[in-house]
């Protein structure tokens, strides 16, 4: 599971970005090491500026929460693990929770994406999740308008499905849905 943050100061008003890099990064480590759950994590300095830096930290969690790939099986009803589903759910948007409330993120996973499709079910369309089933994800479906008109922009389409229709739904990992299409079957 890969989040990526800004977590940079304007270095016209003082220390340049890569002498931040230093004091973010021990923070970070210092929340990991501390966290409850066991978490194989590491932070790596990027820089998804093309003419002009535009420095990030790419965060990459495994083990733990990140150990658990949680977008099921292909042709796996939700409802088999949806309660198990929601617990990691709420821990994933709990550390998002923490890291955003620390440095805005640029890029959020597609397991939290995910979660966000699911809510995006229920609340708009009014179905029940526990009656879909999980087809498929395709990590790169084309993007018209990049927000920085940078690589770190990507959608996800999700692929889900009833006893009666298709759905297939596409979220930018800025958690904007952006297309979405749905035929009955």
């Amino acid at each position: 599971m890969e989040i990526i943050v800004n977590p940079y100061k304007d270095s016209g008003r003082g220390v340049d970005w890569d002498e931040q890099t230093p004091k973010i990064i021990s923070e970070m480590n210092l929340y990991f090491s501390q966290n409850k759950e066991t978490l194989n994590f590491s932070l790596l300095e990027t820089d998804h500026g093309t003419s002009a830096d535009w420095p990030t930290i790419t965060i990459t969690i495994g083990g733990g929460i990140g150990a658990l790939f949680i977008i099921p099986e292909a042709h796996k009803r939700i409802r088999e693990s949806f309660e198990e589903w929601k617990r990691i759910g709420n821990e994933i948007t709990s550390l998002i929770t923490w890291i955003a409330s620390k440095y805005p993120v640029v890029a959020y996973p597609k397991e939290l994406l995910f979660f966000d499709l699911l809510e995006w079910f229920e609340t708009e369309l009014g179905i029940d999740v526990n009656e879909l089933e999980f087809i498929s994800v395709d990590d790169e479906f084309p993007i018209p308008d990049k927000r920085y008109g940078m690589s770190i922009d990507k959608a996800y389409l999700f692929t889900l499905k009833n006893k009666k229709v298709v759905y297939q739904i596409a979220i930018q990992n800025d958690r904007e849905i952006i297309w979405k299409h749905s035929y009955e079957i």
